[in-house]
């Protein structure tokens, strides 16, 4: 339902669809809104731009990069539409992770 200024209480969302290579598929954002993708995976910078189906989804695709295991991957996704919508999506070290034991 709308608020008294019209503005939507809908939640656009992302999800990792698939690890290698790094796929996420965004919902709920407004219908056929351009869409920023930005990520860092494993520490490079990554861009891509979509646009939402009539439906508020889409799926964009990270060529070439890839989250290798929930202990020793770093990811962070956010997703910015034209018209207001926004979500993100964070995947780092799982807490029961023993740290990187670093080497003398």
């Amino acid at each position: 339902m709308g608020g008294a200024d019209g503005a939507s209480t809908r939640t656009a969302t992302l999800r990792l669809a698939d690890t290698t290579p790094v796929t996420v598929a965004g919902a709920r954002f407004l219908a056929r809104e351009a869409v920023v993708v930005r990520a860092t995976v494993n520490g490079n910078h990554l861009t891509r731009r979509t646009r939402a189906s009539a439906a508020g989804r889409f799926t964009t695709t990270f060529t070439g990069h890839e989250v290798r295991d929930r202990c020793n991957s770093d990811l962070r996704v956010t997703a910015t539409g034209a018209r207001g919508s926004e979500a993100v999506l964070k995947i780092g070290p799982l807490p029961q992770c023993a740290p990187r034991l670093s080497r003398p």
